[in-house]
């Protein structure tokens, strides 16, 4: 399946979450990952499965 979108901005306040939360978030994924998030925008809609979803 390929999703598609367009990228939009968002609050900027995840950012102060990641660097605050940094050590787990890279505990949890085993990379450092980059503050922040990116929004998208999806040209059509999309439900998460049920299985095979890690929430931090």
């Amino acid at each position: 399946m390929l999703l598609t979108g367009t990228v939009r901005s968002g609050k900027g306040n995840f950012s102060y979450c990641m660097v605050k939360l940094q050590t787990l978030y890279t505990a949890e994924t085993g990379v450092a990952l980059y503050p922040g998030s990116l929004g998208i925008e999806l040209a059509v809609s999309y439900d998460l499965p049920t299985k095979g979803v890690i929430l931090l």
